[in-house]
């Protein structure tokens, strides 16, 4: 009998430092957000500072190496015996959550001020012998005042812009232009009628915008990638961003400690989404369909949802923009699905991303086919065994396929990455 030894190999840089020979045992996430890493370490070289970029590549010697993290150094610990120094770092995308509005920003209060002819009066601020700039606005009028009170414009004029670009544009502004990797979205040009609803808060961080974005764009969702980049794609398990060849199998690929659970809570037949209020008028709509397992006695199970950035009630209506209708027939889709969530440990070193589609073929957790994928967590310990654990979505029943093959998703959508 041939036996074949699978060696694992690991390699981290932090900054200019090679910090390869120090690191213990590694592991890092990734969803459908931002990405995380944690190293124990035998000691961290005083050359690595926070916010120093960290990319960890790794994998299986023979088969797949390759980079499966890329972001920024964000804090460290030290236990004193035996000491071990642990590391912890963040995805690039982490760096929306700490950026906000450009308008909160001095240099952009200075602009609006100048252009208000309403600049700032000046001063000086001494703690502990360093001396800091103040700057005391008076209350500012016209156009800059209407400005600065809503924040930053999304609208591009109110010529509109699709989803796609005015995430590009926020994470542009929190200095992420040059992470970017692809940047998928509808083809809806938004911001047209509700221009006042199209900004970035004063007071909200970038990831905060970008997540009102995201929770309309009917199944896209902005994340770090194991590339090192920050990517949007479809992301749901309709309709995944990327069908993977992979395929996990039971007795072969899949480890002990696999485990599945159904999914009902979010179980509804009945969506209702509300939009923009204009001139005293919501634009609303609702949708109805076929239950997978409703209660005895009960015809329906319903869900609202809502958003000031959807600026139709249907997709018929003259303008530009998203529809309620659009965005109900999409929660309807995802709602009346009966989904089964698994977790999936496997030692294969495939670099596989959330919103990737698989196949798992277990039959020990009624699994057989499609998969989508959640989360990925993978890890290596004592420096040579590779392991990955992922959470995956799948079908339970075709209760409602029937009512899925009626619905015509936006046509955007098929030309989406």
């Amino acid at each position: 009998m041939t036996t074949t030894v699978l060696a694992g190999t690991l390699s981290v840089t932090a900054g200019i430092v090679d910090l390869t020979p120090y690191v213990i045992d590694a592991s890092w996430s990734h969803t459908t957000g931002p990405a995380e890493a944690s190293l124990a370490l035998s000691e961290l070289p005083s050359t690595v500072n926070r916010w120093d970029e960290i990319t960890i590549t790794g994998g299986i010697v023979g088969r797949t190496v390759s980079q499966r993290f890329g972001g920024y150094v964000a804090d460290s610990s030290t236990r004193h015996y035996a000491p071990i120094v642990t590391l912890k770092a963040v995805g690039y995308l982490s760096l929306a959550s700490r950026i906000l509005s450009p308008v909160d920003e001095l240099a952009e209060y200075q602009d609006e001020q100048a252009a208000a002819d309403n600049l700032a009066t000046t001063g000086t601020y001494v703690d502990s012998g360093t001396v800091w700039t103040t700057y005391i606005y008076p209350t500012a009028t016209g156009t800059a005042a209407e400005y600065l009170a809503a924040g930053y414009d999304l609208s591009s004029g109110g010529a509109g812009q699709t989803d796609a670009a005015i995430v590009t544009l926020i994470l542009g502004e929190c200095g992420l232009t040059g992470k970017l990797g692809t940047i998928g979205g509808l083809s809806h040009v938004l911001g047209t009628q509700a221009r006042e609803q199209y900004v970035w808060a004063r007071k909200q961080t970038g990831a905060d915008a970008i997540k009102t974005i995201d929770d309309i764009a009917l199944g896209h969702r902005t994340m770090d990638a194991t590339d090192g980049t920050i990517k949007r794609q479809l992301a749901s398990p309709r309709t995944p961003g990327y069908v993977s060849a992979v395929t996990l199998t039971e007795g072969v690929d899949i480890l002990e400690g696999a485990s599945v659970a159904d999914q009902t809570a979010q179980l509804a037949n009945r969506v209702l989404v509300e939009g923009w209020l204009n001139d005293g008028v919501r634009r609303i709509a609702a949708v109805a369909g076929e239950h997978p397992s409703l209660p005895p006695g009960v015809t329906h199970e319903s869900k609202s949802y809502r958003s000031l950035l959807i600026e139709k009630a249907f997709a018929a209506d003259i303008g530009q923009g998203l529809s309620c209708e659009e965005v109900a027939l999409w929660h309807l889709g995802e709602d009346s699905t009966l989904w089964v969530k698994a977790t999936i440990p496997t030692w294969r070193d495939d670099v596989i991303n959330p919103g990737d589609q698989i196949t798992v073929e277990a039959p020990h957790l009624n699994l057989s086919g499609a998969a989508w994928v959640a989360s990925v967590r993978a890890s290596m310990s004592n420096g040579k065994v590779w392991h990955q654990e992922l959470t995956v979505i799948a079908r339970k029943t075709a209760v409602v396929e029937a009512l899925l093959g009626t619905m015509v998703l936006p046509a955007s959508l098929a030309v989406n990455p």
